[in-house]
């Protein structure tokens, strides 16, 4: 697993280059005309980053809660065993 992910991290790394070439071209201009401040910029990467988290957390809960609540309501299990019973050779002329 780990010579895997070298290997994409290695493969992929040009990919990504230009991207960080970019924000670094802004960071050094923001700092040269002294907008730059480290605050905001911190604020807004964590803020940023809860907000995917909570989000990512919320669909993986109302997924989980639905599946949970199929199961054990006994509706879909229903319906599962009554298409497994007409599929069976039993119901053949």
């Amino acid at each position: 697993m780990f010579t895997t992910s070298l290997f994409l991290g290695v493969h992929k790394a040009p990919a990504v280059q230009p991207v960080v070439n970019n924000g670094r071209t802004v960071f050094y201009r923001e700092r040269a005309a002294g907008m730059y401040y480290a605050l905001p910029n911190a604020c807004s990467q964590n803020l940023e980053t809860i907000f995917k988290y909570f989000t990512s957390f919320r669909l993986f809960g109302v997924e989980t809660a639905t599946n949970v609540s199929e199961m054990w309501d006994g509706d879909g299990s229903d319906v599962v065993r009554e298409a497994n019973r007409e599929d069976t050779c039993d119901n053949l002329p």
